[in-house]
């Protein structure tokens, strides 16, 4: 991996200064002399951490590099001639090694930001700190599940042992010297390391040390398995289904993938979608043997439910398929009540729109093209409703209406002077007349190429 960034632990260690015996003679006379005298012994801590970073030779192209660090308001810079007399082998790699300056063990937690220079070019900005490398040596490197006896768990001790020392010192050596009701310093120990694959934190960087109970974000980065999207982020036999969590434990996460259907049963809705209602009171329960999100709607107002995808992005997509299973339970003898349907892109522009009427003859559907209501589906009964919007140029589309996959109606009529591909927003609003209950379940939307 290029400008990976390696820490190296220089061992801790702290030696007294030799004591030299002196001897005072006495002279023959037995003239007594006046002797030094030693009257105090203490240690100075020294031998302290340092960070090592390794720079891949092969990208190197000038005839120089040059790491730079900066911590706080300190930089620390240091230039070697790009040759192979400087190079070293770094995992199986030729490298430019950097070591800096010695950390003292009340910096664990400080965070240090390197680049590296070479001819016009500069490499990215990395960030490491003590304390995640000793965190990443334990949990992203599993060595915090060792066994005892194996040279692993030996690490793991160690590892251990440095942060509580590192805390210790935090301890005795700042907390203990601030004065009564200033802030103490949050110790090392009560960090939490988070890693990330597949994606990053909002800080653009795939791994740190925050604060215990920091409020962290996950932004998906990696590309879904075909026909699959983000359910949440798996950290061990955790699931985190929000891209927002607090981070209590430490967490070694990556992405978990499922249908990218918005199965009810579990009551979780996918990260890969946003589910939004403007009723109050829009709950889950189970209709005529499936359990289903539903929207009570009633005669003084309008309500509305939008089914937002989070990741629309395919680049060579000319479809997009809304796939549903669906009731409408009328609450009334009316046959006039119905129910209005958008697909709009981010910007809440119309790109097609349809209803659905609960009538004497079943479920009509009408999308404006004429009059005529289209009975789809026999009332008070689930069907599956799909809808495939195809986008061919900004004058012209197709849409599809299957109802339990047989195709029901074929439609050119989109809204607006011009066409829209990016459409990515489903929403249902009620109209006003007598109430009803609108259920749905298995509820996908996705981008295809027809």
């Amino acid at each position: 991996m290029k400008n990976k960034t390696i820490v190296k632990i220089i061992a801790m260690a702290a030696a007294l200064a030799a004591l030299s015996a002196i001897a005072f003679a006495v002279s023959a006379e037995e003239t007594e002399v006046t002797k030094p005298e030693i009257y105090s012994q203490n240690v100075e801590y020294g031998e302290k951490f340092s960070l090592m970073y390794a720079v891949d030779a092969s990208t190197v192209t000038g005839d120089t590099v040059t790491l730079t660090v900066t911590g706080g308001d300190a930089t620390w810079s240091k230039t070697v001639d790009a040759t192979a007399e400087n190079q070293q082998t770094v995992k199986d790699k030729a490298a430019y090694v950097f070591i800096t300056p010695g950390v003292s063990a009340t910096e664990f937690t400080k965070q240090y930001y390197a680049t590296a220079s070479s001819g016009d070019a500069t490499s990215d900005v990395k960030r490491y700190s003590i304390g995640e490398y000793l965190y990443e040596r334990l949990y992203a490197n599993g060595v915090v599940n060792a066994e005892s006896g194996t040279k692993e768990y030996n690490k793991k001790v160690f590892y251990e042992n440095v942060l509580a020392m590192g805390a210790s010192a935090q301890t005795v050596l700042v907390n203990d010297k601030k004065a009564e009701g200033e802030a103490l310093e949050t110790l090392v120990t009560d960090y939490r390391y988070v890693s990330v694959t597949g994606g990053t934190l909002s800080d653009g960087y795939t791994a740190g040390i925050f604060e215990k109970g920091t409020t962290v974000t996950v932004n998906h980065t990696a590309e879904a398995p075909e026909g699959q999207a983000l359910v949440g982020w798996a950290a061990g036999s955790a699931l985190y289904t929000t891209a927002s969590f607090e981070l209590n434990d430490h967490a070694v996460i990556s992405p978990s993938y499922g249908s990218g259907v918005i199965d009810f049963e579990n009551d979780k809705i996918p990260m890969s979608y946003e589910l939004n209602s403007t009723d109050s009171a829009m709950f889950v329960t189970t209709q005529h043997g499936r359990k289903a999100a539903y929207l009570r709607t009633y005669s003084d107002g309008a309500d509305s439910i939008t089914f937002t995808p989070t990741v629309m992005a395919e680049d060579d997509y000319n479809t997009v398929v809304f796939d549903t299973m669906i009731q409408l339970q009328h609450n009334g003898p009316s046959t006039t009540y119905f129910q209005n349907f958008t697909f709009t892109d981010a910007e809440g522009n119309v790109a097609y729109k349809f209803t659905l009427r609960h009538g004497d003859a079943g479920m009509q559907f009408n999308d404006g093209t004429s009059n005529e209501q289209l009975v789809i589906a026999a009332k008070n009964t689930w069907f599956n409703l799909r809808i495939e919007y195809t986008y061919i140029d900004e004058n012209s589309v197709t849409i599809n209406t299957y109802v339990d996959d047989v195709l029901k109606f074929s439609s050119t009529n989109f809204v607006g002077d011009t066409a829209i591909k990016d459409v990515c927003i489903f929403k249902h609003t009620t109209d006003t007349g007598i109430g009803a209950s609108i259920f749905y379940d298995d509820v996908s939307m996705r981008q295809i190429k027809k």
